[in-house]
């Protein structure tokens, strides 16, 4: 196999090795657990549960990221069928100081029933 092949095969690794860590400190957080193959298999859906939850997960290296609308889509679908709650979580690399890198994004009656409201 040649160089080229082999630093591909190991950049691939590297883009995937960043949200598994993601998807791990998510559920340790949460007190969750990730789902097998990040959720591509039919029976596991999303990225990580907990007993209320269910949560896909997102990063970026960037300043900015943009929410995918098949994100929420995908996710609603998802935990309805589970009989969780969705939960979209993303995460920036780095955060200027003060500034919190993990967010989470609930659809506005799920915040009003966590809040009391």
């Amino acid at each position: 196999m040649s160089q080229l092949n082999l630093k591909f095969m190991d950049d691939g690794y590297h883009r995937r090795d960043k949200p598994r860590k993601q998807e791990k400190r998510v559920a340790e957080e949460v007190g969750g657990t990730r789902q097998p193959a990040s959720g591509a298999l039919s029976r596991f859906k999303g990225d990580v549960k907990n007993d209320r939850f269910l949560f896909e997960a997102k990063r970026t290296e960037y300043a900015s990221i943009s929410v995918n609308v098949g994100w929420l889509a995908k996710i609603c679908r998802e935990a309805e069928k589970a009989g969780k709650l969705p939960a979209l979580t993303l995460e920036w690399g780095e955060m200027p100081f003060g500034v919190p890198r993990d967010w989470v994004v609930l659809p506005m009656a799920v915040f009003r029933e966590a809040v009391g409201k």
